[in-house]
This record gives structure tokens, C-alpha cells and sequence, in this order.
């Protein structure tokens, strides 16, 4: 197959997170995977609240700080292409929910792909204060964590502020990951022990 006209100090290949989306890219990078944003790309979507727990329902905002860029989100954990449905209104947050972006323009690379996750507490929970940091792992409504096969979920962490953790205050430490069961004896027990890992966009 034949490829386009190369340029010094300038690398060419497939966008991450596209299937058949090919690019100059402005900064080379070697044996590592290319670039997903910077010069020649669209912005970064903009998120009017990030990653974080909630008890009440709101509407989240997304923007481009370029104009002619047009925002495509999903709501089921998949990256976002030209396919799935285009940002024209707040979406309503009603649920646990990861809501994963992109921005694309017809004179630009595609934006690099973004996410932030919303957590929706118990109200039984949402004045738990504790002296110990707190971790609430959601799986957002997904199948349940096994053995078999990782699980989708998302980590949220809360220090002690004051003297108390608090579930409605911001997350110290927010990411998208995944977990299983592990253990041949203990995979089946009501406290099993877990493996977990931390995912990038």
C-alpha cells in the first residue's frame, strides 16, 4: 500500500481511538502510541462539573472552546466516534453515570477523548463522615464483578478533611477502571479479594 508524502521531524498514522482515521502528527513519538491532541487536533471537550458524587440531579454542560466543533458523547462507557449522538442540549444526570467525549471539526484531527464519572449516592450514605479515608466503587449499573472477566467500574476516593471523610465532597482521587475477583479458595466467599486497574481514555 502506498503512503502520503512524509515530512522531517513529522509522524503519520492512525488517530487513537479511530478505526480508519489517519493523520500527520506534529510531535513524533517512537515506539510509544501517537499524540491524541495538541496542534492540528480539536480541543478538549470542557465539563460544567467533574468526576465526583451527587445526591441531587442536575444537567451537565459540555463545551468547545472552538467554534465548528461538534461534540459527540456516549453514555454506555464506549469511545466516542462520529457515530454515536451529537452534544446539542445538557444532558440530565440522574443515575450513576461515565460520560465519555470527543470533539470533532472537518479542518482538524479528532479532540482527545475525555470522561468524567458521576456517582449517585444512597441517601442512607450521604451523611456518613469517618475519621479513615473512604473509597466508593461504582460498576454503574453493569454486570457484577466475578472471576471471569473484568468489570467496568469506577474509583473514588475521599481523605479526611478536618478530621472527617466526607461522601459529598470532592474526590481526592477519581478514575475509571476495572475489577475482578481473584483467588482459587476465596473467589466464591461474600468478602473475596479483589484485583483492580486503573484505565486511561
Amino acid at each position: 500500500p502506498s503512503s502520503p508524502s512524509q515530512f522531517a521531524a513529522t509522524s503519520y498514522g492512525t488517530i487513537p481511538g479511530t478505526e480508519n482515521t489517519d493523520g500527520y502528527f506534529a510531535r513524533a513519538t517512537p515506539r510509544k502510541p501517537n499524540q491524541t491532541g495538541g496542534s492540528g487536533f480539536a480541543p478538549e471537550v470542557m465539563y460544567s462539573k467533574t468526576s465526583g458524587t451527587f445526591a441531587e440531579n442536575f444537567q451537565l454542560v459540555l463545551e468547545s472552546s472552538q467554534t465548528g466543533t461538534t461534540i459527540k458523547y456516549t453514555l454506555d462507557g464506549e469511545l466516542p466516534n462520529q457515530n454515536p449522538p451529537t452534544y446539542r442540549r445538557p444532558i440530565p444526570i440522574n443515575d450513576s453515570t461515565e460520560v465519555r467525549t470527543r470533539t470533532f471539526h472537518s479542518d482538524l484531527l479528532p479532540g482527545p477523548p475525555t470522561s468524567e464519572t458521576y456517582i449517585k449516592l444512597d441517601p442512607a450514605i450521604t451523611a456518613l463522615r469517618s475519621p479513615l479515608p473512604l473509597m466508593v466503587i461504582s460498576r454503574l449499573g453493569t454486570q457484577r464483578i466475578s472471576g471471569s472477566r473484568n468489570t467496568p467500574v469506577h474509583f473514588s476516593v475521599f481523605e479526611p478533611k478536618g478530621g472527617k471523610a466526607y461522601l459529598l465532597s470532592d474526590p481526592d482521587f477519581a478514575q475509571r477502571g476495572a475489577a475482578k475477583t481473584r483467588g482459587s479458595s476465596t473467589g466464591s466467599l461474600a468478602k473475596s479479594s479483589w484485583a483492580i486497574e486503573w484505565r486511561d481514555e
